[in-house]
């Protein structure tokens, strides 16, 4: 169990602060700081170069047009935990409840695990419920936006040709955590890095039979 004072239950708080749910935020509290993309462009149209075992990567952010947001909640005409009319959120002809993903019951079990006494893990489970729903409300009113990242590694020649060897893409990315934007990016680099060692050895392979074959051909004529 976690202590009150450990760096790991801390950082869990902060990124609970920044909106992550528990899973995320425990997850990103037990990982090591990476270094930054250095981004050209504006978020959702942003572009960036990076080298990583000898191939040059490149990504590129666009925005997604059909985001999946069930991770926060979802409306209801029916019934829900928040009554979007009687807090005066309701606009004409939109849902009238909402109600989370993550309850507030599994973020006080979450966050009592963690060491939080219970008094303080109530407080903190009804408040991270009504950031998810202030969440997705900013969402709706466009204070900030889903995007993807692509990244497409090439090999480049003494020549300067470039091959394009392996590709790798992740869309849902909230677009106002620029750390959370890095990390997903390098996942990505990592893992089209990854395909283009495998498809370099195929194509190694591809040609070693295409010369083989091409040999054996004059041997005999």
């Amino acid at each position: 169990m976690l202590t009150k004072t450990s760096p790991l239950y801390l950082e869990y708080l902060r990124n609970r602060a920044k909106g992550y749910l528990p899973r995320s935020a425990r997850a990103y509290a037990a990982q090591p700081a990476r270094p930054g993309i250095d981004w050209d462009g504006y978020t959702g149209y942003a572009t960036a170069e990076v080298e990583y075992k000898g191939y040059v990567v490149r990504l590129k952010q666009e925005y997604d047009e059909c985001p999946d947001l069930s991770y926060l909640g979802e409306y209801s005409h029916r019934s829900g935990v928040i009554d979007r009319e009687a807090r005066g959120d309701m606009n004409r002809n939109e849902s009238r409840y909402w109600s989370p993903m993550t309850t507030e019951a599994e973020h006080f079990k979450a966050l009592h695990r963690m060491g939080m006494d219970k008094n303080t893990a109530h407080e903190k489970a009804r408040g991270y419920v009504l950031q998810d729903y202030r969440r997705m409300e900013s969402y709706n009113r466009d204070g900030w936006s889903m995007i993807g990242i692509i990244a497409k590694a090439y090999l480049v020649d003494g020549e300067e040709n470039e091959i394009e060897c392996g590709e790798a893409a992740l869309w849902g990315i909230e677009s106002d955590f620029p750390e959370h934007i890095d990390d997903c990016a390098w996942d990505l680099v990592k893992e089209a890095v990854f395909k283009a060692e495998a498809n370099r050895m195929k194509m190694i392979e591809k040609r070693a039979k295409e010369i083989l074959t091409l040999s054996r051909g004059r041997i005999l004529s």
